[in-house]
C-alpha cells in the first residue's frame, strides 16, 4: 500500500472513531428513579402469607407480595392465594413492611384468568395506598420491582418465625421490554429481577406509581437472558373497579429530578427576566416622566422670564415717556403736572425693577421639575 492510500485509510478510521465518540456523547443520560418516590410507595407493600394450622400454632406454607390499593384492601396475584381456596384449614396473614404485626386477611375477589386477587385485612393496618399510572410506560422505561423474594430470605437465613415479622421489601431495577399479551391477559415484559415471593408485588415507574403487578418470569435455562412479566394496569384497573375499589390514578407525566430542577430553573429565570423587564419599563417610564416634567418646567420658566422682560421693557418705556412729560411740564412751570408725571415715572421705574429682578432663574428648572413629579 502506497503512502497516500495508507494516509487516507488512517484518516477514514480516525473520522469514524470520532463520529462514534460524538454519537456516544450525544446519547441522553439514562433516566433514574426517584428513591424517595420508590421508598414512599414501598410503605404500602406487604408480605402475603398462606398459613397452616397445627393445633393453636400457625406456620407459613408459602408467601407472596401485595400492595394496598384502598383502605385495608390489598391487591396480589391469584396464584399467591389459590391454596387457601383449594385446601381447607389454610388462612391468610398480611405482614406490614415496618412496625405493627401480622393481621389476618380474607379473599374478597379471585380472578385466575388474569392472575389477580383482592384481599381484605380484617384489622386496620393504616398503610398508604399506592397510586396507579393511568397509561402504560413506554419501552425502555426504568422500572422498579418491590416485593419479598424467597431467595433473599434464604440467603439471610431467616427462620419461619421471621416470615411473620415486619421486614422492608426488596427493590430491584430494570427496564420495560415491551407489552406481551399472554395467557389471555395483558402483561408488561421487563428486566427488573424478581423471584418466588415477588408475585403480586408492584412494578413501579420512576415516580413510584404502579404500572403492573409482578406475576412470573422466564426460565433462563442457565445462560439465557432472564425476563419477567407483570400484569398490566389494563387488567388491574377494571378488576378493581368491578370489585368496588376506586384506586388512586395518576395520569401526570413522570419527570426525573433533573427535569424538575431544569423546569424550576427555567421558571425562576423567566420570573427573574420578567422582573428585570418590569423594572426596566418602570425606569424608562420614570425617566420619561422626569424628562417631561423638566421640559414643562423649562418652558414655564422661559415663558415667565419672557413675560417679566416684556413687562420691564413696557414699564421702562412708560417711565421714559412720563419722565419727558414731567421735564416738559417743569419747563412750562406747571408744578402740579410735573409732580404727577414725576410720581408716575418713579412708579414705572420701580415696577420695571421689580419685574426684572423677580424673573425666575434657569437654575430653578430642576426644583420645579421635582415638584411636578
Amino acid at each position: 500500500m502506497t503512502a497516500r492510500p495508507m494516509i487516507a485509510h488512517m484518516f477514514s478510521r480516525v473520522a469514524a472513531a470520532c463520529a462514534l465518540l460524538l454519537g456516544l456523547l450525544a446519547l441522553p443520560a439514562p433516566a433514574s428513579a426517584d428513591p424517595s418516590d420508590i421508598a414512599a410507595a414501598a410503605r404500602g407493600v406487604v408480605r402475603v402469607v398462606v398459613l397452616g394450622h397445627d393445633g393453636d400454632q400457625l406456620f407459613p406454607v408459602s408467601h407472596g407480595t401485595g400492595f394496598v390499593v384502598q383502605g385495608d384492601r390489598i391487591l396480589t396475584n391469584a396464584h399467591v392465594v389459590e391454596e387457601v381456596l383449594q385446601l381447607p384449614g389454610l388462612t391468610l396473614g398480611i405482614v406490614p413492611p415496618q412496625g405493627g404485626e401480622a393481621v389476618p386477611g380474607r379473599i374478597v375477589a379471585f380472578s385466575p384468568k388474569n392472575d389477580l386477587a383482592l384481599i381484605q385485612a380484617t384489622k386496620p393496618m393504616h398503610l398508604p395506598a399506592l397510586a396507579l399510572a393511568s397509561a402504560l410506560p413506554q419501552d425502555s422505561t426504568l422500572v422498579s420491582a418491590v416485593g419479598y423474594p424467597m431467595n433473599v430470605d434464604k440467603a439471610q437465613g431467616l427462620s419461619v418465625a421471621d416470615v411473620l415479622r415486619p421486614q422492608p421489601p426488596v427493590k430491584s431495577q430494570g427496564y420495560i421490554s415491551g407489552e406481551r399479551p399472554t395467557r389471555d391477559f395483558d402483561t408488561l415484559l421487563h428486566t427488573a429481577p424478581i423471584a418466588r415471593g415477588n408475585s403480586g408485588g408492584p412494578l413501579l415507574d420512576g415516580c413510584g406509581r404502579v404500572v403492573g403487578a409482578n406475576s412470573f418470569g422466564t426460565d433462563s435455562g442457565g445462560a439465557d437472558a432472564e425476563f419477567f412479566f407483570a400484569v398490566s394496569t389494563r387488567e388491574i384497573l377494571p378488576f378493581l373497579r368491578a370489585n368496588g375499589v376506586e384506586p388512586v390514578v395518576n395520569g401526570l407525566p413522570c419527570r426525573s429530578l433533573a427535569e424538575l430542577d431544569a423546569q424550576e430553573r427555567a421558571q425562576s429565570e423567566r420570573e427573574a427576566g420578567a422582573a428585570m423587564e418590569l423594572a426596566r419599563r418602570q425606569e424608562t417610564q420614570a425617566t420619561r416622566q422626569r424628562d417631561e416634567a423638566r421640559r414643562e418646567a423649562e418652558f414655564a420658566i422661559v415663558e415667565e422670564r419672557d413675560n417679566g422682560m416684556a413687562i420691564a421693557a413696557l414699564l421702562l418705556a412708560l417711565s421714559v415717556l412720563t419722565g419727558l412729560y414731567a421735564w416738559h411740564a417743569r419747563e412750562r412751570g406747571d408744578r402740579r403736572r410735573t409732580l404727577a408725571a414725576g410720581a408716575v415715572t418713579a412708579l414705572a421705574l420701580a415696577g420695571m425693577l421689580v419685574a426684572w429682578f423677580t424673573r425666575p432663574g434657569m437654575n430653578q428648572i430642576e426644583r420645579r421639575a421635582v415638584e411636578k413629579l
